[in-house]
């Protein structure tokens, strides 16, 4: 069982156009379609949980800045899906064009996308249209055991990259909810240093017995490859991958785990 995520430009205007996201001259917008990938077929998010994050800041006409579920996914959703938030339990359910529970959409947050078997078809695509977040973000400090982030990287992202050295934790195992992957960093050093795809969230496990003395600040501004296109095409059998796409605004304005570890 494999997610990927797809993107093309054409569909890139499309989502731009439907979500009316605005942007500064400065700024850099995107959109992310996750989809899911069986044997030769590509379908849809499939029955069941599958772990997702949001990798962009996400607007309302007017440029505004939102985080509601009605705004970011919308009706693109199967009568009966649901959202999860992993880390507090959360639940919104989709029925007839509406979200209800409907809780914040934040892009540091990992979430499930649950399709039940009651709910139509066999899969669902999702699509959704944003600005690249270009300023650091202070997660906190880091806890005891497992817990679940989302991170807003566009491009596939090294551990190394993450800037979790810095926290002062040694021992850390990072753990890549999409492709199953563990990552140590000990010694001060990745073994081995992971690539993360986009839309994809992660669990760290802090062993140490107290949350990290530091906290976890992540700059993207230095991430190798930001600002880029990135095209990477699965070959059959092997790891996920990640399709993406970023576009400078021109100068005129105008992501299979078990949901008993949600908790995480």
């Amino acid at each position: 069982m494999r997610k990927v995520i797809f993107v093309t430009a054409i569909i890139l205007a499309v989502a731009l156009a439907a979500f009316a996201t605005e942007s500064d001259p400065s700024n850099t917008v995107g959109f992310i379609k996750y989809q899911y990938i069986s044997g030769p077929d590509t379908t849809g998010f499939p029955y069941g949980f599958t772990p997702f994050m949001l990798p962009f800041k996400y607007f309302r006409p007017g440029y505004f800045q939102t985080t509601n579920i009605d705004s970011i996914i919308g009706a693109q959703a199967a009568d009966g899906d649901e959202v999860w938030n992993q880390r507090t339990g959360a639940v919104a359910t989709y029925f007839f064009g509406v979200w209800y529970g409907g809780f914040p959409l934040l892009y540091t947050d990992a979430f499930w996308y649950n399709h039940p078997l009651y709910a139509p078809g066999t899969d669902v695509d999702i699509t959704t249209a944003g600005e690249v977040n270009a300023a650091p973000i202070n997660y906190g400090n880091i806890p005891v055991g497992f817990f679940a982030y989302g991170l807003p990287i566009v491009s596939p992202t090294a551990c190394s990259s993450l800037e979790l050295e810095l926290v002062g934790l040694d021992p850390l195992e990072v753990w890549d909810q999409l492709s199953g992957g563990v990552y140590f960093y000990f010694f001060g050093a990745w073994y081995p240093d992971g690539v993360l795809q986009p839309g994809g969230p992660i669990w760290t496990n802090n062993t140490s017995g107290a949350p990290s003395p530091s906290p976890w600040i992540y700059d993207p501004t230095d991430d190798p490859g930001r600002g880029t296109t990135i095209i990477q095409t699965p070959a059959v059998g092997s790891p996920n991958r990640t399709q993406t796409i970023e576009r400078a605004v021109p100068s005129t304005p105008r992501r299979s785990a078990v949901p008993s570890q949600r908790t995480h």
